[in-house]
């Protein structure tokens, strides 16, 4: 009866062991197929992954070689609107380095009124030499007749310079600095500087004027103390140099006339003008003569710039 007892219990052992394996086998077969599935699943993901990540890769150099192209042509536009601007701005005191060029042309814009980060004074210097000949109204906020010069710019269109403010602005001057005021001369020249050295201007403030930093730099101060010292030990080199400055501004100025003439005429009929056909042939000529004395320039300030060097 015993060994009946044990070879039942026996038996039933190894029947609970064989379907004991069974079930860890098919439980394992089952995690193998959701494994392969899963292996499936992801290898499909990473060949799309591979063939988004081949076009993002041809997007991209499509992309930096149509950058580059603009590059280049930003660039070349750039450097013939700063040879404009430095001709231009070269003449009223302000230093040739490129970073004063761009401060002179942010400063000139029509977009938002200039505040001047200007310690050295140099900018209110170019300013003052700028507007010289358009009767220059300098003001400070602390003035006891700066409201009536204010109105006085507005009514007239005189350019208007305050300096020294501090880093509070006198809101009086919202209106005009946001360009919304009724009796507003849109051709108001505005120019404010400080003499603070690192100011802290609130957002409402850089929101409305055009905040530039004409601290000097180092490439501006090697330039005028090269122009100092060339015009000390040689005083021609210096005459040449702003004579063909001067030259060249207005070679360059005549140039841009006769094409903004050539445009006009080419909009009107020939049967109507009969004229357009000599002014045509004039202003051919003359822009022949223009850019010729402009290519001569160019070639001997490239001289005078190597021998100030």
């Amino acid at each position: 009866m015993v060994l009946t007892d044990a070879k039942r219990l026996f038996v039933l052992s190894v029947v609970m062991i064989s379907i004991l394996i069974c079930y860890r086998e098919q439980k394992a077969e089952n995690s193998l197929r959701k494994a392969s599935r899963k292996l499936a699943r992801a290898e499909g993901e990473l060949e799309r992954t591979e063939i988004s990540l081949v076009q993002c890769q041809h997007d991209f150099d499509v992309a930096m070689q149509t950058k580059q192209t603009y590059q280049t042509d930003y660039d070349a536009l750039l450097e013939r609107r700063n040879d404009a601007n430095t001709l231009i701005s070269g003449l009223t005191g302000l230093p040739n380095d490129d970073l004063s060029i761009q401060n002179g042309i942010i400063a000139t814009s029509n977009y938002r009124y200039p505040l001047l980060i200007d310690p050295q004074l140099q900018g209110k210097s170019w300013i003052k030499d700028m507007e010289r000949d358009h009767d220059l109204v300098i003001t400070t906020l602390n003035s006891k007749l700066f409201r009536q010069q204010l109105d006085d710019s507005i009514a007239f269109g005189r350019p208007l310079l305050i300096e020294d403010v501090k880093e509070e602005l006198d809101p009086i001057l919202d209106p005009i600095l946001e360009k919304n005021f009724s009796k507003l001369d849109r051709t108001l020249r505005l120019y404010i500087t400080t003499k603070l050295a690192n100011p802290t201007y609130a957002p409402e403030i850089c929101a409305r004027v055009s905040v530039i930093d004409f601290t000097v730099t180092q490439r501006g101060l090697e330039h005028q103390l090269l122009s100092l010292l060339i015009a000390n030990e040689r005083n021609e080199l210096e005459r040449e140099r702003v004579t063909l400055a001067r030259e060249t501004t207005k070679n360059k100025r005549m140039l841009k006339e006769l094409e903004d003439n050539l445009l006009i005429k080419l909009t009107s009929s020939l049967l109507d003008d009969p004229s357009v056909v000599e002014v045509l042939n004039a202003n051919k000529r003359i822009a022949t003569e223009v850019k010729e004395k402009v290519v001569i320039a160019e070639e001997t300030k490239m001289k005078i710039s190597t021998a100030r060097e």
